[in-house]
């Protein structure tokens, strides 16, 4: 591949299915120093068995800046990122992908170190469980739904997000940003801490949002100490209504 692209920036790999070598997927992103930006899409099954000849990383791409993941599951998601060094990736996106781990006491930075420097993250119809949405009755973490565990942790593990993009299938995360809470965004529990999600925060774009969603979360981020500064809001939610003029003089 070096041969024939030389100075390749830009790589989509999907359907790579278990039966695929992993030396040869992981030989030729070796052989891609310039490449900038990786997507990832519809990975199957590769579980710890297949890593036992590759315990340590056997890939290095220092230069990629932006990593998409479309549609993979939780478990090959931990596998490649055990095999795959990304030390300068900047942006990257989730895209119906399970970003849920069944061990409560596991974190997301020791599964995906990278989280720690992202700058962007795009959120577009996330799975945090594979079974039902569940509702807890404690607001002590230990006792949370484990989509809600699993969104916390997430966002534990990335400090340095300015930018961030949500869906409506998403919902849920936003909440997160302002004070944890259960049901429908009016019903608050107290804050956890006092020192809030995404402290750089500063750009929030919003998909399928109503404006009384926005207005809270902002209101919420304001009464944080870390306002946002950029708000992007998707044609259609205002074209339908749903977000209005008059919800702006909050």
């Amino acid at each position: 591949v070096q041969i024939l692209f030389p100075a390749l920036r830009e790589l989509e790999v999907t359907h790579l299915k278990e039966h695929t070598p992993l030396s040869s997927f992981l030989r030729l992103l070796n052989d891609l120093p310039q490449l900038r930006t990786l997507r990832l899409a519809h990975i199957e099954e590769y579980d710890e068995l297949s890593l036992r000849q590759w315990q340590a990383r056997s890939a290095v791409l220092e230069a990629l800046e932006e990593l998409t993941v479309y549609e993979v599951a939780w478990s090959p998601l931990k596998c490649i990122f055990k095999l795959i060094s990304m030390p300068n990736v900047e942006t990257m996106s989730f895209i119906k992908t399970e970003l849920y781990d069944g061990d409560p006491s596991d974190h997301y930075t020791q599964k995906i170190p990278l989280l720690a420097k992202l700058q962007k993250l795009h959120l577009k119809g996330v799975v945090f469980e594979k079974i039902g949405l569940q509702l807890g009755i404690s607001f002590h973490v230990s006792s949370m739904p484990s989509h809600w565990q699993s969104a916390l942790k997430l966002f534990a593990a990335t400090p340095e997000v300015t930018s961030i993009y949500i869906d409506s299938a998403s919902k849920f995360l936003a909440e997160a940003l302002v004070r944890p809470y259960f049901g429908m965004m009016h019903i608050r529990a107290s804050r956890f801490t006092d020192h809030p999600l995404l402290p750089k925060l500063t750009e929030i774009s919003f998909s399928g949002f109503n404006g009384d969603e926005i207005v809270n979360i902002l209101l919420g981020r304001r009464e944080l100490g870390v306002p946002i500064k950029a708000l992007r809001i998707d044609k259609p939610s205002i074209i339908s209504g749903a977000v209005s003029f008059e919800q702006w003089e909050y």
